[in-house]
This record gives C-alpha cells, structure tokens and sequence, in this order.
C-alpha cells in the first residue's frame, strides 16, 4: 500500500474542550489560556491522545475501503510525542500500512502513522494496529499489578525518583460508559463505527482507544495530588495499549496504576524519565486492557 496523506483538521479551543469533556481531562494546560501564557507558552496545547484518536479515526476509514473487515477495531496503538499541538494548528496524517511478523494472526493489520502541521512539522508518530472483534482474547495478558495504598505527603516535592520510589499507585474509581458517549466519541473522531455496533444496530462495544483515555485521565486526577518541583508538568513522550477483552456499553471499568519504571535521561542532563504503567479490569476482575505511559521529568538534584 502506498503512502497516504489525509486532509486535515483544524485544533479549535472547541475540539479542545470537546476531547477534555469526552476524556473528562481538564487539565488547565489544555484548557485555560492565562494559565498556558504564565508557565511561558503561546497557547494551550492540545492533549496527545486528541491527535492520536484523530489519527485512529483516519486510519480505520482507511483500513475499511482496502475492503477488510467491518467488524475490525484498532486493538493496539503506539504513539511517540514530538512537538506540542497548538490551539488553531492544522494536523494532517501520513499513513502507511506495514507487514507483521508472519507469527501474528493473520487477522491482524498494522499501519505505521505520523501527523504533522501546517508547517510540516512532525508532532508525532506511531502505530495502529486492527484486529477482529471477534477473534480478541486473553492474549498476552499481563500480570495484574498489586495496588496499595497512598496518600500524598502535603510537604514533599515529587521528583522522577519520588514518583518511582513512593509515587501514586492504586486503584481510581471505575467509569461505566454509555452508548450517548461511545456514539459522541465516534463521530468526534470518524472512527468506523460497524465494529461497535449489534445486530439491531446500536452502539454495543466501547472503542478501545476511548478506554485508555478515560484510564488516562483516571490516572492523571492522582498523579496531580503530588507537588512536583517549581510546579512543572511533565513531558508527555509515549504512550502505548493492548486490548485484551472487549468492553460493552454498560460495564464499569476500574484502572489500577503504578510508576514501574526510571531511568535518567541520556540526552538531557538533571532529567529522568518514568514509565507508568496502566491496567483496566472489568466488573468481573477480568483485564480488558493494559498501557503503559513515558513521562520525562526533573530527578533529584546532586548535591
């Protein structure tokens, strides 16, 4: 398959608060103007998962007109994060589908894909790969993690070894969708909509990628609860999931999470950066999805 590039879309303060609203990440970053312009920005940014799910819509209409399958869903995305999108900016998506190791189910279909603005500029790349509905399992279902208990030292500031060492782990409370929000989502994204749908035709299955948002923004709510040096944000650099079970509309999906990963950064000194890893379990206790998040952030001083 040939390269293709898809016509682009314009990252309005709307889109913006739509995605915050769909995701329920508000984050002040994405959302307050004033706030953007104190911590030394031009604008708000959008968040990384706004350009990733546009990208996810654009590529399953894609994967659908090459004739596969109408009940395919994109069961795993990677995504690394270069430039920050700005409010305004227009993303385009070059897409190009990829061949997989010929161990993998045949079912499977892997695009690579990058989005970039106006200016040409790469703001991030990845990979999407669809899978039918039908045929997910329990595949590669990784050890459960073992929340315990946190509370916040009101007096500390959470450096990258902190948030390793002693940061937010647990569990955050679950999040039951409804087909109002799927159908939202949807048409929010341009994503497909055949795979998520029943014989009678209503919205059945939730698109995966919409539940690693929601964990996401489930995660960042305590990951918010520690002071970190001078106030900063870290930089959002990676992230990745694997669905393991379907979600239906209706079910009540918990997130457990855990920093499990450090190590400082090679290319910038007086940085580290911390892996996150994220899990999502059903009403039964039965993994449907499992992620992972690449944050770069301050380590602890020398000295």
């Amino acid at each position: 398959m040939s390269k293709q590039q898809m016509t682009s879309r314009t990252v309005s303060r709307n889109a913006i608060a739509q995605f915050a609203e769909l995701t329920d990440d508000y984050s002040r970053i994405h959302l307050d103007f004033d706030y953007a312009r104190s911590v030394g920005l031009k604008d708000n940014f959008a968040h990384g998962l706004l350009g990733v799910s546009w990208a996810t819509g654009w590529v399953s209409q894609i994967h659908s007109l090459n004739g596969n399958p109408a009940f395919d869903m994109p069961t795993a995305i990677e995504c690394n994060f270069g430039s920050p999108v700005f409010c305004n900016d227009e993303l385009s998506v070059n897409v190009l589908e990829s061949s997989l190791d010929p161990l993998e189910s045949t079912s499977k279909k892997r695009f690579n894909f990058s989005l970039e603005n106006q200016g040409g500029k790469n703001t991030s790349h990845g990979s999407i790969t669809f899978d039918s509905v039908r045929l997910l399992t329990n595949e590669q279902e990784p050890k459960k993690l073992l929340p315990s208990p946190f509370t916040p030292n009101p007096n500390a500031i959470y450096y990258a070894e902190n948030m390793y060492q002693d940061g937010p782990r647990g569990s955050c409370t679950g999040h039951t969708f409804s087909e109002k929000e799927v159908a939202t989502y949807i048409e929010y994204t341009g994503e497909r909509a055949d795979a998520y749908k029943n014989k009678v035709k209503t919205f059945y299955l939730v698109p995966p990628l919409l539940v690693f948002c929601r964990a996401f923004s489930s995660w960042l709510k305590e990951f918010t609860k520690v002071q970190t040096p001078d106030g900063s944000f870290p930089g959002h650099i990676k992230d990745t999931f694997q669905q393991h079970r379907s979600v239906v509309i209706g079910e009540k999906i918990d997130t457990c999470h855990q920093v499990t990963g450090f190590r400082e950064s090679n290319s910038r000194p007086g940085m580290a950066l911390i892996t996150i890893t994220i899990q999502c379990s059903n009403q039964r206790n039965e993994m449907v999805l499992s992620g992972s998040v690449l944050l770069m952030m301050q380590s602890t001083p020398s000295g």
